[in-house]
């Protein structure tokens, strides 16, 4: 049997995003684009009191209230068996992605741009692909573990397709957008380079399309999800739709 075209279309896409990823990755912009931002004297943005502060301490807030939203609507009680076990599931499989990539993080021996000699601090820059060899820097900033606390909402985007996928699209469109601010605010403060966002954002992504499949097939086998058609859980019933 051939694979569905979502899956098809999921594959395609994270392929196409690893290979930009890489692109710039190995195209040196990350240098660059910190060297626009900061300096030889540092990163003015990293200051406290200055607006890229407050937008990244804001940031942390608005994670936080959205993964509380997240987390009501999903132990909300009441519902019938497969839609609270959907929600329950796609909960859970967000908490999973807040903890992995930044357990990555917390692993790495990259140290940050303003660690970097360049940018006013002391180690010699080392791309994060040379994985064997360090820096002697503090580390720890490797993909960039700020901005999951936005893209670890892909997951509740991409399982939205189970219900509709023109709010699924708008959802993905949100999620993107606010996780490359909060990325776009860690560079200009020498916190990361555009690549550490680049990546956390591709891990993401991986790890929603992942959890989509795992629910799929355990939901196939409580008799949830027929084959080839998908279910789309409303209020008390299944519905059976084609596969798009």
């Amino acid at each position: 049997m051939n694979a569905p075209p979502t899956r098809t279309r999921d594959a395609a896409v994270l392929g196409v995003a690893l290979l930009l990823v890489l692109a710039w990755d190995l195209s040196g912009g990350d240098r660059a684009l910190s060297t626009w931002a900061g300096g030889a004297a540092g990163f003015p943005l990293r200051e406290p009191g200055t607006w890229a502060s407050r937008l990244h301490d804001a940031g942390r807030v608005l994670s936080g209230l959205l993964l509380a939203l997240l987390a009501v609507h999903a132990l909300w009680p009441g519902r019938p068996a497969a839609r609270r076990w959907a929600l329950r599931g796609t909960l859970l499989a967000t908490l999973v992605t807040l903890a992995a990539v930044p357990a990555l993080k917390r692993a790495s021996a990259t140290s940050c741009p303003w660690d970097v000699v360049d940018f006013g601090g002391s180690v010699p820059y080392v791309p994060h692909l040379w994985w064997w060899v360090t820096d002697g820097g503090p580390g720890h900033c490797f993909p960039s573990g700020h901005v999951v606390g936005a893209l670890a909402l892909l997951v509740p985007a991409v399982a939205l397709r189970r219900q509709s996928a023109r709010a699924a699209r708008w959802a993905l469109a949100a999620v993107l957008v606010l996780g490359l601010a909060f990325g776009a605010v860690q560079v200009l403060r020498g916190a990361h380079y555009l690549s550490h966002v680049l990546w956390s954002a591709w891990l993401c992504a991986l790890l929603a399309v992942l959890a989509d499949r795992a629910w799929a097939a355990w939901a196939r086998t409580r008799g949830w999800v027929g084959s080839p058609a998908r279910a789309a859980i409303v209020d008390n019933q299944v519905v059976r739709q084609p596969m798009t």
